[in-house]
């Protein structure tokens, strides 16, 4: 059971998602399901990523594997639900159930707040796999898959396409959003890399050239404690004896360049 959090300085504490978050999120892992529901306690480079997708209004990551940005997505997207009322937030990942698991992070979190900061659930909120609203607050997200169709007809608040560079139809989908978040709305695209072309390598590129208003970011393997020169040398060895040493830039870059050098390979070969 939740329980009600002192109201003193609560405000505060919701004035910025990274307060927020390191206040009273609980996450979970998979690989280790019997810890249960621990405490979101942010990482140093975690408060300062929040702080640019609070600041700016695009922002395209190029990330490592596992280091924790899909919850740090679903937080951001429960922090606008909860502080934005009437906010609609697009989920989109390559195919709906991918979506699905992100909506089902923000959920986790949003169950175990304290009682003072959930919405009654007795006034029509619904916690379906797709769609997370409150008649309350008036605030609605949707987990979609990435289709030209997909959120289309919505005027978002903030747009969130997870995985990007592997979403089939990005180009379409983005020039639909796009045009619904206008000035003030947000967009924040993550994804690990997956080859020198395509739209998500385009934008990242653009981002950096500085000629498509995206603020590029840049989260390389070493950003999760505890991984060192030898962690990274020992995964060196597991994809160099399957055959596969393409993908170790492509899943733990040392930075950007070495991200689609190092999946270039795979990506010329297929």
């Amino acid at each position: 059971r939740t329980q009600d959090y002192p109201a003193g300085d609560l405000a505060g504490l919701l004035s910025h998602p990274a307060s927020f978050l390191n206040t009273f999120a609980k996450i979970n892992d998979p690989n280790e399901p019997n810890k249960g529901a621990f405490p979101f306690t942010l990482w140093p480079w975690q408060w300062e990523l929040l702080d640019i997708w609070y600041t700016n209004n695009r922002v395209i990551v190029l990330k490592a594997r596992q280091l924790g940005v899909s919850w740090l997505l679903a937080g951001f997207a429960l922090w606008t639900f909860l502080t934005m009322p009437g906010s609609v937030i697009l989920l989109i990942s390559r195919r709906e159930q991918e979506a699905m698991r992100l909506l089902a992070k923000v959920v986790y979190m949003y169950d175990h707040l304290p009682r003072n900061l959930k919405f009654p659930s007795h006034r029509g909120d619904s916690h379906s796999k797709t769609i997370f609203s409150s008649v309350v607050l008036g605030s609605m997200m949707m987990a979609l898959p990435a289709t030209p169709e997909s959120g289309r007809s919505e005027t978002a608040t903030l747009v969130i396409p997870d995985e990007w560079a592997i979403q089939p139809d990005a180009g379409a989908m983005y020039g639909s959003y796009d045009a619904t978040v206008g000035q003030t709305g947000k967009i924040i695209g993550a994804s690990t890399a997956q080859g020198p072309g395509g739209f998500f390598y385009e934008m990242w590129e653009g981002a950096k050239a500085g000629t498509n208003g995206f603020i590029p970011v840049f989260l390389p393997w070493s950003l999760r404690p505890g991984r060192t020169v030898a962690w990274r040398d020992e995964k060196k060895r597991e994809y160099d004896s399957q055959g596969m040493p393409e993908l170790l830039g492509q899943e733990y870059p040392e930075d950007d360049i070495d991200a689609f050098r190092t999946s270039a390979a795979l990506f010329f070969n297929e």
